[in-house]
């Protein structure tokens, strides 16, 4: 059976995961990132973040599927709250997740460019897979959180090319999603989407 078939995958969706490289310094950094299956995993990160710094490097990274929601939020504000949650992967040069619903262990084996000048394809070649037999059932809630973190990892890139209006955009956007969740959510979700409004300098859902 082909490794990748254990993760269930539908073929050109785009998944949401934890992705594990380490820096130059050997230490462990851990970044949300979407991947899509397209015959093969492929990895889009911006040209100019730490993760595809590292995977030039080192040439491995790991993809860590999650159903943690904190997790997510600290990996792009707080990336030393991570630090406790990870270990050395066996089979590839990069840290793994612990506690993960699935984690699959690459080594790189190509990166090319993409018609978004910003970003590049990186694919991605699995060498270990491992899943956990966990049922995870739906909700917009941590749907919603992972569209507001996608968001807010946007906003500094937009902020570095002065592109105000899509700051602003982004915000508007982030803003909503944190509405809807304070609704739908009486657990950490809305929690998690304040803390999130705080990092990017907005104000609290209920208020708005």
């Amino acid at each position: 059976m082909n490794k990748l078939d254990m993760l269930n995958l539908t073929p050109g969706l785009l998944y949401e995961v934890l992705c594990g490289t380490y820096n130059s310094n050997e230490l462990p950094n851990l970044a949300t990132m979407g991947i899509r299956l397209n015959h093969e995993l492929v990895l889009f990160p911006y040209i100019t973040s730490q993760t595809f710094k590292n995977i030039e490097k080192t040439q491995s990274c790991s993809l860590n599927f999650s159903d943690d929601a904190w997790i997510f939020a600290w990996a792009c504000f707080e990336k030393d709250r991570v630090k406790p949650f990870l270990k050395a992967g066996l089979h590839t040069n990069s840290p793994v997740l612990l506690g993960a619903t699935a984690v699959v262990e690459c080594k790189i084996k190509q990166i090319t460019s993409t018609s978004d000048e910003s970003r590049c394809a990186v694919k991605c070649q699995p060498i270990y897979v491992k899943v956990q037999p966990k049922f995870v059932p739906f909700t917009r809630a941590f749907s919603l959180i992972v569209e507001m973190l996608i968001h807010a990892t946007r906003i500094a890139h937009f902020k570095a090319l002065g592109d105000k209006n899509k700051v602003h955009e982004l915000k508007q956007y982030i803003l909503y999603y944190a509405q809807i969740i304070t609704r739908v959510a009486r657990t950490d979700y809305p929690i998690i989407a304040e803390y999130i409004l705080k990092q990017v300098g907005l104000k609290n859902a209920s208020d708005s």
